[in-house]
């Protein structure tokens, strides 16, 4: 052991070799290792274990989980490490865990459910199809981030049960084809990135329960035709981008339900022909862009009530009938006759 720590750490031989394990808080192994010894376990001072870029790694000793002390454990870039031990369920004190780029990770084990300090879960470009329904034992966790999970298909029902869960990013998961109900009771939830989900095609009704979010990114889920009525519950929402929802259609009318939205994007629905009426109710809106909506014939008169409104962008859209400007008196309206003026 006392090689690698001199390797890695630049650690002197000035007492026993005990005393040096005790006293090492931090591990950062710079050096292209396929395997770490058993005794790293006798580590029992160690804070953060970083393995980034170990691009041989392809097991990690089950010794690690003696490391109780650990609270960061990052295993970024570990792209021949197919699984992780059971006893990763033993670091009691882990509190972040980050296994980006490990592009043959394909599982989690069940025991990840036993770390109940957990408060951030990185496992962004892996092979995972889905989490292990203990996931929803992690009581602590407020970030899951995993985007570029490219196989991953669907999120088991246990994950409603992250109540301390604020942010969420699933963004170019292409198998994804839905959410699971559960998803209601994920109340402290406050963003949710969705984007590039190309086989999203509904979302499900209890969303309007998430009461916390703020921030619902649907950008190019490109066979979305709709969004749930429940979607005007969402009374914390300030931010809602659809931006490149090439099939959406039609808005329902609870959106003028959102009281507190104050950006609305729909650049590039090409497929959406109007805007409910209802939109003049969102009064706290003041961007509203709907650059390259092909389809868009007409906006409806009630955005003149609009008290915050701001800028709207209509750039590209080309079935658009110049609106009244006297409609928006004081507002920014870029159209497309009007040439960059």
């Amino acid at each position: 052991m006392l090689p690698l720590l001199r390797t890695a750490l630049r650690v002197t031989d000035s007492g026993p070799q005990s005393d040096v394990l005790t006293l090492v808080k931090v591990l950062s192994v710079k050096i292209s290792v396929a395997e770490l010894p058993d005794s790293i376990g006798d580590l029992s001072g160690l804070i953060k274990l970083d393995l980034a870029e170990c691009a041989r790694l392809t097991i990690l000793p089950s010794s690690i989980g003696r490391l109780t002390a650990s609270t960061a454990l990052k295993l970024i870039g570990c792209d021949q490490l197919t699984a992780l031990p059971d006893s990763v369920g033993q670091l009691s004190a882990l509190t972040y865990l980050n296994l980006s780029y490990c592009t043959r990770l394909t599982s989690l084990p069940e025991s990840i459910g036993d770390r109940a300090a957990l408060t951030e879960l990185v496992v962004c470009h892996c092979r995972l199809q889905t989490l292990p329904e203990s996931i929803g034992n992690l009581a602590s966790l407020t970030e899951l981030d995993m985007h570029l999970c490219g196989n991953l298909a669907r999120l088991p029902d246990s994950v409603g049960a992250l109540s301390a869960l604020t942010a969420l990013d699933l963004t170019y998961n292409k198998e994804l084809t839905g959410l699971p109900d559960s998803f209601a009771n994920l109340a402290a939830l406050t963003y949710l990135d969705l984007s590039c989900c190309t086989k999203l095609a509904s979302l499900p009704e209890s969303i309007g329960r998430l009461s916390a979010l703020t921030q619902l990114e649907l950008i190019e889920c490109v066979v979305l035709q709709r969004l749930p009525d429940c979607v005007g519950d969402l009374q914390a929402l300030t931010s809602l981008n659809l931006d490149g929802c090439t099939r959406l259609t039609t808005l329902p009318d609870s959106i003028g339900n959102l009281k507190a939205l104050r950006c609305l994007n729909l650049r590039l629905c090409t497929e959406l022909s109007q805007l409910p009426d209802s939109i003049g109710n969102l009064a706290a809106l003041r961007y509203l862009i709907l650059a390259g909506c092909s389809g868009l014939v007409s906006l409806p008169a009630t955005l003149g009530q609009l008290p915050l409104l701001q800028h709207i962008q209509v750039d590209g859209c080309c079935e658009l009938v110049r609106t009244s400007a006297a409609t928006f008196t004081g507002r920014a309206l870029t159209h497309p006759n009007d040439s960059g003026k």
